[in-house]
């Protein structure tokens, strides 16, 4: 997260908060929720200096009001995943294709990329994405349809999936 690399924005998303995200040149490469974040200050002396320089930032806090206010079901922000390794961006890059109101299991990920015994390395991968909703995480569902883990805390996870109306089981 070095500053002279990202641009930092933060906007408060009516019932969810506060939201920070980072953009390079090439798209979006950090999005952090403060409901979540032990080191919020760090992020707020970094936002500060507002930058609206990367038009990526605009259109996403555009495209994430209208998602969470049920207008939006797939996001058009790039994304810059350079910072991953090629696994990470490998497990991303499919739960990507994941639609709207679909989900699937880190074991079901883990066969559609071609590595049907390696559902907890991507279970690691999904809990470093760094752009949760624009790559929706929150789509992967633990074996049994269980809730599973979530980066952004498991009361995000939770709305998120009450928002597209996937059943879970606790």
């Amino acid at each position: 997260m070095e500053s002279c690399k990202y641009k930092w924005d933060s906007h408060h998303i009516r019932h969810w908060g506060k939201v920070y995200a980072a953009s390079t040149e090439q798209g979006v490469c950090q999005i952090m929720f403060a409901s979540n974040l032990k080191h919020s200050d760090l992020l707020k002396n970094k936002v500060q200096k507002k930058s609206s320089e990367y038009k990526n930032l605009q259109l996403l806090f555009e495209e994430i009001k209208s998602f969470v206010s049920g207008r939006l079901t797939e996001f058009k922000s790039p994304i810059d995943l350079s910072d991953q390794t090629v696994f990470t961006r490998k497990v991303l890059n499919c739960c990507l294709k994941i639609p709207f109101g679909k989900y699937m299991s880190y074991g079901e990920l883990a066969t559609k990329i071609k590595k049907p015994t390696a559902a907890r390395a991507v279970g690691q991968a999904m809990g470093r994405n760094p752009v949760p909703l624009l790559i929706p995480c929150h789509r992967v569902l633990a074996s049994g349809d269980k809730l599973g883990g979530f980066s952004a805390g498991l009361d995000l996870k939770r709305k998120l999936l009450q928002l597209e109306s996937i059943s879970y089981s606790e």
